[in-house]
């Protein structure tokens, strides 16, 4: 029940999300974190294969270009969309210090190191990598990652195919349908 309660409320924020700037401290920093942690970046991709599979599956219904980059106009909503529902699941877990702290760990040389070559970490690196995970905020990002990780894949479920449904909608309501 708790379960359908949540997805529930995230078709709620879908619908009736407002693509502006919330004022919210919280909600900004949470959104800043999920860009600089390369989760926007996975979603960007993510937009851009729907629309690849879209124009694959109407490529015989005569979809005029200008309609594609009216529809493909909508991302940058759409990211904004994803990373308002993340912060409801991030709210669960973080409080803003830690996610303060979580935006000065993704945005440190160590972590960056770490992404693109943990074999070439220094020792400083390394030691400021062990010092985060042994904080606070690290322990409660690793005692969160499975839930954490579940709650992002129901999140994501509801999304994209809620992304994608409004695309259909938009696609039909222009006269556009699926060939037989």
């Amino acid at each position: 029940m708790k379960r359908l309660l949540f997805l529930l409320t995230l078709v709620l924020l879908i619908a009736n999300s407002g693509h502006t700037q919330s004022g919210d401290p919280y909600v900004d920093d949470v959104k800043h974190y999920l860009t600089i942690n390369g989760m926007e970046a996975q979603y960007s991709v993510a937009i851009d294969q729907m629309f690849v599979m879209l124009k694959q599956q109407y490529k015989d219904a005569g979809v005029l270009e200008e309609t594609w980059a009216e529809l493909e106009a909508k991302k940058p909503d759409a990211l904004e969309d994803v990373k308002g529902m993340m912060v409801s699941a991030y709210r669960g877990y973080f409080d803003r210090e830690d996610i303060q702290n979580l935006i000065v760990f993704f945005e440190s040389e160590a972590t960056k190191q770490r992404a693109a070559d943990p074999t070439q970490l220094t020792e400083a690196q390394k030691e400021y990598l062990s010092n985060f995970f042994n904080s606070k905020t690290g322990a409660k990002l690793i005692a969160s990652q499975e839930s954490l990780t579940n709650m992002v894949g129901e999140i994501s479920q509801v999304w994209s195919g809620t992304m994608y449904q409004n695309m259909v909608n938009a696609l039909k309501e222009r006269g556009y349908v699926l060939p037989d």
